[in-house]
């Protein structure tokens, strides 16, 4: 019977004597929740039985492995969040006096924060979209050319006038009309171009 297993009051009933069952997996769940990783301290007695657990922040905890392969644990211990550690600094850990539930992750061993995966996937979103905007509205992609026979001695004022006309999405694909003597040179296309932030558009 699962009420006769020795660990069954510790879980149902009190982990610690500082928090019920209930805020004890409130508590874990919202540590993986938040860091996708849940710790929590398991206190011996003298003869090996668990007495206790308590909750270790995630945040503070780091997973290493030694030279023969065994998995510890480091807690940075600054505070008097847990009674059972008297020192403060870092902490090491048994593998067998952690209780560790990972959420997802690709190795094992830890999970991955949803916030910070969330966090990295809307910066690069943001990028792209700024990328893509400037991307845009430098653009200049006229459906057709008029080509001057000769030299152009203003060549700032040709830009500028030739931006203030033709740059941007709103004018793209207009005739460019330069002046009287001008071959005009038709540069229309059917490809496909790339564009950042992993976007594609026709010409």
């Amino acid at each position: 019977m699962v009420c006769d297993h020795p660990l069954y009051t510790l879980l149902h009933d009190e982990p610690n004597p500082e928090m019920p069952s209930f805020v004890f997996r409130e508590t874990l769940m919202s540590h993986l929740l938040i860091w996708e990783n849940a710790y929590a301290q398991i206190v011996r007695n003298g003869k090996g039985e668990v007495i206790s657990l308590y909750p270790l922040l995630p945040n503070k905890m780091s997973v290493e492995r030694d030279s023969n392969g065994v998995l510890y644990y480091v807690y940075s211990c600054y505070s008097d969040e847990n009674p059972n550690m008297k020192k403060m600094g870092d902490i090491t850990l048994r593998q067998e006096d952690v209780l560790h539930i990972p959420g997802l992750g690709f190795d094992g061993l830890i999970g991955y924060s949803p916030i910070a995966m969330a966090r990295n996937a809307v910066s690069m979103t943001m990028a792209c979209e700024e990328y893509d905007a400037s991307f845009f509205a430098n653009g200049v992609n006229p459906g057709g050319v008029l080509e001057h026979p000769g030299v152009l001695k203003d060549l700032a004022k040709v830009r500028d006038s030739w931006n203030a006309v033709y740059r941007g999405t709103t004018n793209a694909h207009k005739i460019a009309v330069l002046g009287r003597d001008e071959v005009s040179a038709d540069r229309n296309s059917t490809g496909r171009s790339t564009v950042p932030g992993n976007k594609k558009i026709s010409d």
